[in-house]
């Protein structure tokens, strides 16, 4: 037996009307690319377009921000590490090899910046809460990644997190 889950994906209005509201909003791994000047305001939209009683499921992550000189070897092992499966793969660079390795590079610090948003699931926890919400649960989200990825990941300290919050009235 199956059940049909209608699953519409939507622009948050400012003001939603009451037939455009949510039992539940999924937001998967967003809220850091969201400047972090518009967080608050980004989940009070999220909590306005909720029905009462809804939950918003937010999944995030943490990661500590990395000291400089750790951070260039690590920014620097990314693009070697996609210019040579790219290599492996067989697959042709768009530009000189010198040129992709420092749009790589730039694109790895663009996003350890992004990551080191948040530190620690309380810095989330906390800023859901100031945006109307009652957090009901938040548990580290396990995920079995390759060997490789594991001790890249492990570096930066950076964690998977599940929270799972309620409009409070």
């Amino acid at each position: 037996m199956s059940t049909t889950v209608l699953t519409p994906q939507l622009p948050c209005p400012k003001s939603p009307e009451k037939s455009q509201r949510f039992d539940v909003v999924l937001v998967h791994g967003t809220l850091n690319f969201i400047a972090a000047d518009r967080h608050a305001e980004v989940l009070r939209r999220l909590q306005r377009a909720m029905r009462p009683g809804g939950r918003l499921m937010l999944l995030f992550n943490t990661s500590r921000p990395l000291a400089a000189d750790q951070a260039g070897n690590n920014h620097v092992e990314y693009a070697d590490f996609v210019l040579n499966e790219l290599k492996r793969l067989g697959i042709a660079l768009p530009d000189q090899e010198s040129a992709m390795r420092e749009r790589l590079v730039a694109r790895a610090r663009q996003r350890a910046l992004r990551d080191a948003q948040f530190s620690a699931p309380g810095d989330v926890e906390a800023l859901v809460k100031s945006s109307g919400f009652r957090v009901l649960n938040c548990a580290p989200a396990n995920t079995e990644l390759a060997k490789p990825a594991d001790a890249l990941l492990a570096q930066f300290s950076k964690r998977r997190f599940t929270l799972i919050a309620e409009p409070k009235p």
